[in-house]
């Protein structure tokens, strides 16, 4: 009986942690404009300072939404990120640095 509960026990466990929450800490850092749009900002930094991230909407530092997050891809083993601005709804594409 004690190692049908283990089992079960490490099971449940095993469940939990392929279920973990996706965490934001990806974004963290430096972002560049590489997009083919000017107009929003040519670099992003994820951070307690400047901009931060909740669920899929991007915040600047004064807790204003000014982006969502679109999507993020791998392109040629460099990760991508494609923002939808709030202001003027266009796509704007921005590489890690």
């Amino acid at each position: 009986m004690l190692k049908f509960n283990k089992n079960i026990l490490l099971f449940i466990f095993i469940i939990l942690i392929s279920c973990k929450k996706e965490n934001n800490d990806y974004l963290k850092g430096h972002w560049k404009n590489c997009g083919e749009n000017p107009g929003f900002s040519d670099i992003l930094v994820f951070d307690e300072k400047y901009n931060s991230v909740r669920n899929d909407t991007i915040f600047s530092h004064k807790d204003s939404a000014i982006a969502i997050v679109e999507k993020i891809s791998h392109e040629y083993g460099e990760p991508k990120l494609y923002l939808k601005s709030i202001k003027d709804q266009k796509i704007y594409r921005f590489c890690k640095k």
